[in-house]
């Protein structure tokens, strides 16, 4: 007699047999039911699973925290920014006011100190440059003051002397400070040589402004930027000569 599914006298079809083996093959009993993993069921491993599910919803919670942290920080930072005063123009410092408005100005803004010479025409170069400039980057404070009368006062000499002229006492020149402190300065020599371009690029490089061309010198394209400058020059000085 053939067996048949659901037979009473049939033998456990879960049994590890050969007779069930070869009815499993031909399809007449089911496959075999593989009994539940006692281990994964036990109250250890639940536990243990939890405990690995409440980590990973610590360490998530713990990475959202930090990324509002940091959203946060750069939100307050981006305010500060915003509260720095603005400039925009090539301001005139009287003697008097030397340290009022340079050495002691606000903090954190960097100014840029044109020290010129009346009447000579790389001090007037030099003050269109940083009018330029000051439109440019109005959270940098530029200023212009008389050389010869600052170096004929006692108090804005010492100043001078001490931070900025021992270090270049060639004129005119820049001097650059921040929170009362010189950071670079450049002689008449090296402005003589500089476009506006160049000067640009020069101030960056020092940290006293935030110029696309150091991006795009490292890509290799000043020189583009140059011979554009030029050629605008040219086309200039051609319509000035009609």
């Amino acid at each position: 007699m053939n067996a048949r599914r659901g037979d009473p006298d049939m033998q456990d079809p879960n049994e590890d047999t050969e007779w069930n083996d070869i009815l499993r093959k031909f399809g007449i009993i089911p496959p075999k039911t593989k009994p539940q993993d006692e281990e994964e069921s036990s109250p250890t491993v639940r536990v243990l699973n939890a405990c690995e599910d409440e980590e990973r919803n610590k360490e998530s919670s713990d990475e959202e925290r930090a990324l509002l942290k940091y959203r946060e920080k750069r939100l307050q930072q981006w305010k500060a920014t915003q509260a720095r005063p603005r400039y925009g123009e090539l301001l005139e410092v009287m003697v008097q006011d030397y340290e009022k408005e340079i050495t002691y100005a606000e903090e954190h803004v960097w100014v840029v100190v044109h020290l010129f010479l009346l009447d000579m025409p790389l001090s007037a170069q030099i003050d269109n440059h940083l009018s330029n400039l000051a439109r440019r980057f109005p959270r940098t404070k530029f200023v212009r003051a008389s050389a010869r009368t600052c170096l004929s006062s006692q108090g804005c000499a010492t100043t001078l002397s001490s931070r900025c002229m021992s270090a270049d006492p060639s004129l005119p020149a820049l001097c650059l400070y921040i929170s009362g402190n010189v950071k670079g300065t450049i002689n008449a020599q090296e402005l003589s040589r500089l476009s506006l371009h160049e000067l640009e690029l020069k101030l960056a490089e020092l940290g006293a402004v935030q110029s696309d061309l150091q991006q795009t010198k490292r890509a290799g394209g000043m020189k583009i930027i140059h011979k554009s400058a030029f050629k605008n020059k040219k086309d200039s000085d051609s319509e000035d000569s009609l």
